[in-house]
């Protein structure tokens, strides 16, 4: 059984805002080494929806993790949502990467969400920022804060022979950076 504030909560997710929000993400173009459109887009989003604590980390060019915060009232544990930008479609010199004309996520006639980089990983990015969002809005009043952080490099590759430099710098390259930098929280 939920209670008042779950209720709450609930009530303030619009399911329409979160399919358009992961098929809008999942249209961006930004492959591994490529992020920044995408860091851009969140952090236009975050704003624009009152994340008054959100930021970049530039890693370094057209690399930047995204992240934002919603504060909590103190006391209590912060719990970290993350999730990569990067997606292998449209990754440059990658053969079978190159991307067709025309949408690369959609919605079909079922309501059924399509695209490769809605399922990895924009989709759940999307579910977290809505959530975290409706959170915000209900009022309801968190100890801990929240922490979204959106980042960079994860499903890259690791520099190898011509294929060297910061924009082949993948594996958990933006996760941890983060970390490294000053975000953490105690449950992700």
């Amino acid at each position: 059984m939920l209670g008042k504030e779950e209720e709450k909560v609930l009530e303030l997710i619009d399911e329409k805002e979160l399919v358009n929000l992961a098929v809008a993400m999942g249209n961006i173009t930004a492959p591994s080494g490529y992020e920044q459109p995408m860091a851009d887009f969140v952090l236009q989003w975050l704003r624009q929806n009152g994340f008054e604590k959100s930021y970049q980390q530039q890693l370094a060019e057209g690399r930047a993790n995204t992240i934002g915060i919603l504060n909590g009232q103190g006391g209590g544990k912060n719990l970290i949502f993350n999730s990569h930008m990067d997606s292998e479609q449209g990754m440059p010199g990658r053969v079978g990467q190159e991307l067709p004309p025309g949408p690369k996520a959609w919605v079909d006639e079922k309501g059924r969400i399509f695209g490769q980089a809605v399922q990895n990983d924009r989709g759940p990015m999307a579910a977290f920022m809505i959530a975290t969002n409706a959170i915000k809005n209900s009022g309801v009043q968190l100890r801990g804060d929240i922490i979204m952080t959106m980042v960079v490099g994860e499903i890259g590759m690791g520099p190898v022979d011509e294929f060297r430099g910061h924009r082949y710098i993948g594996k958990g390259y933006g996760s941890q950076h983060a970390v490294a930098h000053g975000v953490f929280g105690d449950y992700a």
